[in-house]
């Protein structure tokens, strides 16, 4: 009987691997996504391996090189096609499953660990690898290319846990090695890995040491192992690499977790109010907000009174709000207050719940094939879940509508909504659109530019150039602000306004050819034939990489060459 159990729970991650397969196939070419154009799309660093080993500041791969040489390694072998990031990403999920398997198998093998538990730990861990695995909150992070940093951090952060487990039981000194190395890339993909060291102490006291103490004292070596990691998000922190993103604590978006957490543990187990942004933090004290957050700061004192005193049951409550603290708590994301993959590690210990709680109530022999039907129908509902939800990304106009509809306060919903409109060339949506996110936040600078930029083209003149002025006082240092003010200025004759705005851009923005061709089409137009054409040569000898510098440096090159000068 043992040796049927532990094969079936091999059996189950296999069934797992080939559900997640099942789920995803065919449904990988989905376009890219909001932060996938700054992070792929308009990106130069990830054109060279070099290059990604230092993220731009204030991206979403900003201080994270091991995602980013990822994204690279990509680019490297398929351009700018979708597809192919989106395999990698599956495939991070596949190596995930497995080292999901591989942790919880070692875990309930640990000393503490209960005998029934040691003699079924495969059959537990199939299971609840093969719950988690196939669960629809994982779309997101697969299907949006960026969310390879959520997907690194993940692989080397299990990876090092895994090791950490089995240096507990095999002395021998490569699992320490190998834990130190993986928590560094952990620590290189995502802040949150600074909490890895925690976990494994509280895995350490309830399954293996029985107090923080003697944790310490019995693994000491495994500890000064993961001293790297916390230095490595040390440094990055103190790098600040996302400081127009990230404020170190904010009232306003604590009290927005006391929703969006709650509105996470319900996906889990009814995943259908799945939503593709939370968008940014609107400020306020609702009702709704003050009393879930006082909800969940209870649940907070009740995790740790049971970590204090059942520190086997405390474990569930240290993983799921040790992994959610750090972007629900201090953290303060105000252009994304939630996102579905921040449970995409938490929810191990759901999965690891059910499975567990399941596999012991069915005793009798009739009882376990009753289970086994019912979890093999709750992971094939999972899995249709996943295949149709992978169904809505497909259509990114559809996607952004239907979460507006659910998040109508969402005005960062609107600029993306009206960015594809605009793309598809249904400008009469596009305008709606922008004059939605403008009338919800005024000084929302990216919609005002948008929104100038399209009137202006509509032949709303003033209209238009009112909203990139507005733009312009909102920041005065934006390359894309300072272009389209320019080139307004310059439709409208007024040369010498558009003159001053083309050379600021080419102070600010020396690399960029964009500027320098503005500033040419403003010499030409008042008779300054040869400092159009330094100005087209310098535009040309830019270094600056990219589809539109590209773009732009050709646009030069043409240029150049109706002048007679190329």
């Amino acid at each position: 009987m043992k040796d049927i159990v532990k094969h079936l729970g091999y059996v189950l991650l296999v069934l797992a691997v080939g559900a997640v397969l099942a789920a995803y196939v065919g449904r990988l070419d989905n376009p890219f996504l909001i932060d996938d154009r700054q992070t792929i799309q308009e990106s130069t660093e990830i054109e060279s391996v070099a290059s990604a080993l230092f993220p731009e500041r204030d991206t979403p791969v900003a201080g994270r090189p091991v995602p980013s040489v990822s994204l690279a390694i990509d680019h490297a072998r398929a351009g700018k096609d979708p597809e192919a990031y989106h395999r990698t990403n599956l495939g991070f999920h596949l190596a995930n499953t497995l080292l999901v398997f591989l942790l919880l198998v070692h875990l309930a093998r640990l000393p503490k660990s209960t005998a029934w538990l040691r003699e079924h730990a495969t059959l537990v861990a199939g299971w609840a690898t093969a719950l988690w695995a196939v669960h629809p909150l994982h779309v997101e992070t697969i299907l949006y290319a960026t969310q390879r940093t959520e997907l690194c951090f993940a692989t080397f952060s299990l990876a090092t846990l895994v090791c950490v487990a089995r240096s507990w039981s095999d002395a021998r000194r490569r699992w320490i090695v190998l834990a130190a190395v993986s928590g560094v890339l952990a620590a290189l993909s995502k802040e949150t890995a600074v909490v890895v060291p925690a976990l494994a102490l509280v895995l350490d006291r309830a399954l293996v040491s029985g107090s923080f103490r003697a944790a310490l004292s019995r693994h000491r070596a495994q500890y000064l192992a993961l001293v790297p990691l916390v230095l490595a998000v040390v440094g990055v922190v103190l790098s600040d690499p996302r400081a127009d993103s990230v404020e170190w604590f904010s009232l306003d978006y604590l009290l927005t977790q006391g929703v969006v957490v709650w509105h996470y543990f319900l996906l889990v187990v009814w995943p259908e109010e799945l939503i593709a942004s939370y968008g940014f933090l609107v400020p306020g004290a609702s009702t709704a907000r003050v009393v879930g957050l006082v909800a969940l700061t209870c649940l907070a004192a009740a995790g740790l009174w049971l970590l204090a005193r059942r520190p086997r049951a405390g474990i569930f409550a240290a993983w799921v709000l040790g992994l959610l603290a750090p972007t629900s708590s201090f953290a303060a994301i105000h252009t994304e207050v939630g996102a579905a993959r921040r449970m995409y590690l938490p929810l191990i210990a759901f999965a690891f719940v059910a499975a567990w709680g399941a596999a012991r109530l069915a005793r009798t022999p009739g009882a376990r094939r009753v289970a086994a039907g019912l979890g093999a129908i709750v992971v094939v509902a999972l899995a249709t879940r996943t295949r149709v939800r992978t169904a809505d990304y497909q259509d990114l106009i559809s996607l952004w509508r239907m979460t507006l509809e659910q998040y109508p306060e969402n005005y960062g919903l609107d600029f993306d909504l009206a960015t594809e409109l605009r793309l598809a060339g249904d400008t009469d949506g596009a305008i709606a659109s922008y004059r939605n996110a403008v009338a919800k936040l005024p000084v929302y600078k990216e919609a005002h530019t948008g929104l100038g930029a399209l009137l202006f083209e509509r032949g709303s003149r003033d209209e238009g150039l009112a909203h990139l002025e507005r733009a312009f006082e909102l920041n005065n240092r934006d390359a894309e602000i300072l272009n389209n003010l320019g080139a307004a200025y310059g439709m409208l004759g007024r040369m010498e306004r558009a003159e001053a705005l083309f050379l600021r851009y080419v102070e600010l923005h020396p690399t960029l050819p964009q500027g320098r061709i503005g500033l040419a089409q403003v010499y030409l137009s008042t008779n300054r034939r040869e400092a159009a054409i330094e100005e087209l040569r310098r535009a040309i000898a830019s270094p600056a990489a990219g589809e539109e510098a590209r773009a732009a440096i050709e646009r030069a090159k043409q240029m150049l060459r109706a002048l007679g000068a190329s």
